[in-house]
């Protein structure tokens, strides 16, 4: 695992671009501005931090999948992990069932 953490592993360098990208505009993205707009402080950074989270993980689980010397069924969750990380989904599928709409 510590091998992800080099400056020489892609996969590391997409982990924090795209790690920054959603921490920075996924509330714009996947939230209506009408629910956004009335958020304080504390909500925001959670968002940032929490989004950010979902998709460095994301690329961690899928560097993982994409080690593996074969794929079994085993590794469906990795892979749903690795696909929900990297398009920026896994924090509302984590939260799923607990937010209630507003």
């Amino acid at each position: 695992m510590t091998s992800f953490f080099s400056l020489s592993n892609p996969f590391f360098g997409f982990a924090l671009g795209w790690a920054i990208f959603f921490g920075w505009r996924a509330v714009p993205i996947f939230v209506k501005s009408e629910i956004y707009a009335k958020k304080k402080w504390d909500w925001w950074l959670y968002q940032v931090w929490f989004n950010a989270l979902g998709a460095f993980v994301g690329w961690v689980a899928l560097w993982s999948v994409w080690n593996l010397h074969h794929l079994t069924f085993e590794y469906t969750v990795l892979v749903l992990v690795a696909f929900l990380g990297i398009t920026g989904n896994l924090p509302y599928v984590v939260m799923l069932g607990k937010i209630k709409p507003e």
